[in-house]
């Protein structure tokens, strides 16, 4: 049989599929690099600072973080969704956005002396100045970062984000080592945005103009208003912990809550949020074909999954092992912390499917609905959980999580191609697998002992995966869809 050559439409669906796993390549390794660098860094951090050091910022971060969802006005993803726009469209966004980063920053700073009344420490007034003038200073790259999304240049944003953290990280750990105790992590933040700012107009290569666009921007306008308030809800439900810990307990224990947290939930974010970007931007483009928009889904959320669950299920089961070595004995009150936020983590990962819906189909409207709820939801298990202290808050979450897990994919996949059972379906085989290693793993190391901290940890991690690997392979089912993953996977070679 003889074989012509691909058609337009196969050859368009190949090269988005290419586009699509050369993104996914590049992001997974920037990922990999950024976290290696913020672990070096947090390790040294962590033996030079105090916890409550990281709890005046996590204090700071609470209340501030409101002004820097605001400055991007949901026109980042609005510039990512839309099929097609015009220069004079992005141009007028732009100021739209530089416009908002400036009142924003300016509100943050004037609020900066109530967030240090409201938590008790005068401190926080000049850290919240500082911290306030890094949102204005990201909100003039929102557009140019929406363009390398759009023409899907990954690899320009990971260099990007990677060239600033380099350098964020070691002015860091210079103030730190000269007694700059919490003005080490204000810096951090500080020259990791200015830098990023930088690259992102270098590589963009776009400059704004002054021609505008005022009526053809209102979808954008209205689509990120909405974006914008769901974000809100979002961060109030993700704060509102360290708000009341710091509020109503002291900094050392909202710096121990926040560090647990961070170190289980940060490193999932931070992989999940640029995956996130390759999948929003693909799945925008195919928002209009039924079955294509299923397929990716399907595939990109099993490769997720396969990757993410069986992770969980290892810090499940080396969560003190994890805490002494890269954070120190001073940080073992945060293990129970840890181990009591694992199904948070596994939500988050459902979380982001939701999100790739939502966003992909334009539903931001259906998606702030749902939002409202699980505001009200998280607002009611805290305020009975905080009687029991960090950890009554810690279980709160999780259990406000799990509640919720369920009705929010069923109400995600409304009138769009995907079915519940899509999404559900996902940590079956990844998760029964990493349980069932993290099982058989206790049970080796009770054999054999206890090694070193360190020669604990790299062994664990060796001897769990060969378990977790042998486990699917064991299966047919898994093994067919590792064979499909892969298959896909070449594409971008």
């Amino acid at each position: 049989m003889k074989h012509g050559p691909i058609s337009g439409a196969r050859q368009e669906v190949t090269d988005l599929r290419r586009q699509t796993v050369r993104g996914g390549y590049v992001t997974i390794a920037a990922v990999i690099v950024r976290n290696v660098i913020s672990i070096a860094g947090t390790m040294i951090l962590a033996r030079i600072l105090a916890p409550a050091d990281f709890g005046l910022i996590a204090m700071v971060m609470s209340i501030l973080g409101v002004a820097m969802i605001v400055r991007d006005a949901g026109l980042m993803l609005a510039t990512v969704q839309r099929r097609e726009i015009e220069q004079r469209e992005v141009g007028t966004l732009f100021w739209i956005n530089a416009g908002i980063g400036f009142a924003a920053a300016v509100l943050a700073a004037a609020c900066a002396p109530l967030v240090a009344r409201f938590f008790g420490d005068p401190r926080l007034t000049l850290i919240g100045v500082i911290v306030s003038g890094t949102i204005l200073i990201d909100a003039l790259s929102v557009q140019h970062q929406a363009l390398l999304r759009r023409r899907m240049r990954f690899g320009s944003i990971a260099i990007a984000e990677i060239g600033a953290q380099i350098p964020a990280t070691i002015v860091a750990v210079m103030v730190a080592r000269s007694g700059g105790s919490y003005w080490a992590l204000v810096w951090l933040k500080v020259v990791e945005a200015i830098i990023r700012m930088i690259a992102f107009w270098s590589f963009s290569g776009w400059w704004p103009g002054f021609v505008f666009a005022w009526a053809r921007v209102k979808p954008f306008l209205r689509f990120g208003g909405a974006l914008t308030l769901t974000r809100l809800l979002v961060y109030l439900v993700r704060t509102l912990d360290r708000v009341l810990i710091g509020r109503f307990l002291d900094a050392a224990s909202l710096g121990i809550y926040a560090k647990a947290g961070n170190w289980l939930l940060t490193p999932l974010q931070t992989l999940t949020f640029p995956l996130s970007r390759v999948a929003i931007g693909t799945l925008s483009r195919l928002q209009d074909d039924a079955a294509r928009y299923r397929a990716y889904f399907r595939t990109a959320a099993d490769g997720i999954a396969f990757l993410l669950f069986p992770g969980i299920a290892f810090a499940m089961l080396e969560a003190d092992t994890i805490v002494r070595v890269f954070l120190g004995e001073k940080w073992l009150a945060g293990v129970p912390i840890f181990r009591i936020l694992l199904p948070v983590a596994v939500t988050t990962i459902f979380r982001m499917f939701t999100r790739w819906v939502f966003v992909s189909k334009g539903h931001v409207g259906r998606q702030l609905r749902w939002e409202v709820l699980v505001l009200v939801m998280t607002v009611a298990g805290f305020a009975y959980g905080i009687r029991w202290g960090v950890e009554g808050i810690a279980a709160a979450s999780a259990v406000v999580s799990v509640i919720l897990l369920v009705p929010s994919v069923t109400y995600c996949v409304r009138n769009t191609p995907l079915r519940a059972w899509d999404i559900l379906r996902t940590p079956f085989w990844p998760g029964g697998a990493g349980l069932a290693a993290a099982g058989a793993t206790a049970v080796v190391f009770r054999a054999l002992g206890e090694p070193g901290l360190v020669a604990r940890l790299f062994l664990s991690l060796g001897v769990f995966s060969g378990i977790y690997l042998a486990i699917l392979l064991a299966f047919p089912a898994p093994r067919a869809r590792i064979r499909e993953l892969r298959g896909f996977a070449r594409l971008g070679r």
